[in-house]
């Protein structure tokens, strides 16, 4: 309760009147206000009218007032406070960005679910339709286990859905997951080799933060590399290699140079000069928080190693045993969970056997991705060509 307040004035937080008295924020329809009080000792617990700027009031519940404490570690809370900060934007808080993911967080996240296959895959393929795409049941949907996956596209690369689109879906599902789990559903935004979708997710999830309270939305980005041999031999065809830095800042002008500069010539990121894995490391890994996964590993490239003449089980163990070599301590995990892919491989059990092994005497955790292109965040759907 108030045991006195004599005066309660809002203004816009862009136009704050004074800094001088006790002050918090409000936000109401997506607008920040600018509280300020005088002898008020617990605002928390009370209902009041407040004189609004325009010269009329409006009513305001106290005990509603949006929690702006920063929760999560320190590692996680700066995140969100640098991420902020290279926004430009002014009213973008950290507090609003509770629903971004950070890397202590999301390395929780890997780590807890490295062996629970459940969590990554909707569902499975029934026995007459394991080479149809986007064939599985949902099962794990509708049960509310599927838990997370981290690799999504939107518009901004060669995905069918808007990132609102995205957010919106998972939404839905994570208020349903979040009633039978207790914990948020986890989603991310990897598209290639651009950073876009993630600046819009920011932008959205600040609007509105309440909305988005039962997920958590990884920013990341998938970058497109080859390499043309590996340990002294040379591949018929460069082999390619597609790397996840997970937990960006989208912000950052290095990295946004660096992608940029990747996609000078065509313009398009979907279409970018030829980098190898180092390339792709160096490029972001000035982002001390930021951690690396590598995409499919035994994908789109099956059919030609099988025709290669080097044993293709052989190569995925070098592919995955290069990307830990190259990203180190940095290199949290390897795709391992698949249940919407095309192809032989995807229900392969020898080829998942030597994955699992392959991560887990390299040290990697093991972790899953729908790799998401079409109108629905439960399925891979097929991916659009933008020219």
């Amino acid at each position: 309760m108030i045991n006195s307040c004599s005066k309660v004035n809002i203004n816009p937080l862009y136009k704050p009147i004074s800094f001088g008295r006790k002050h918090s924020t409000y936000t109401q329809n997506g607008i920040d206000y600018f509280i300020q009080t005088s002898g008020c000792k617990n605002i928390q617990n009370s209902k009041m009218f407040i004189p609004h700027y325009h010269g009329f009031s409006i009513p305001i519940d106290c005990k509603n007032l949006p929690n702006t404490k920063l929760e999560g570690t320190q590692k996680d809370i700066e995140y969100k406070k640098k991420i902020c900060s290279n926004t430009g934007i002014y009213g973008i808080k950290p507090y609003k960005l509770a629903s971004v993911i950070g890397p202590d967080e999301f390395k929780d996240a890997i780590i807890n679910n490295s062996s629970n296959r459940n969590f990554y895959v909707t569902g499975e393929r029934p026995q007459d339709k394991l080479n149809i795409p986007d064939s599985n049941k949902l099962e794990n949907v509708n049960m509310k286990i599927f838990g997370g996956d981290y690799h999504v596209h939107t518009i901004n690369s060669d995905g069918s859905l808007s990132v609102e689109d995205v957010l919106n879906q998972a939404v839905e599902y994570g208020n349903e997951y979040a009633k039978a789990n207790g914990t948020p559903f986890i989603i991310g935004i990897t598209d290639h080799n651009t950073v876009e979708g993630c600046k819009q997710a920011v932008k959205i999830i600040a609007s509105n933060p309440d909305k988005y309270k039962n997920i958590r939305v990884v920013l990341g980005v998938e970058i497109s590399t080859k390499e043309a041999e590996l340990n002294g031999y040379k591949f018929k065809k460069p082999e390619k290699y597609h790397i996840l830095a997970m937990c960006i800042d989208p912000f950052d002008p290095k990295l946004n140079a660096f992608l940029d500069d990747l996609k000078s010539q065509s313009g398009n990121p979907l279409n970018i000069k030829a980098i190898s894995v180092q390339d792709a490391y160096d490029g972001v890994c000035h982002q001390e928080q930021c951690f690396f996964g590598l995409a499919h590993p035994a994908y789109p490239d099956i059919t030609h190693r099988i025709y290669d003449d080097k044993d293709p089980y052989e190569t995925t163990k070098e592919l995955i045993k290069h990307f830990k070599d190259i990203t180190g301590d940095r290199g949290l995990y390897s795709e391992a969970y698949y249940s919407s892919y095309s192809g032989d491989w995807s229900t392969d059990p020898e080829l998942y056997k030597t994955i699992i092994k392959a991560c887990d005497n390299l040290g990697l955790y093991k972790a899953g991705g729908i790799d998401v292109h079409g109108e629905s965040i439960f399925y891979s759907g097929q991916r659009i060509k933008r020219k």
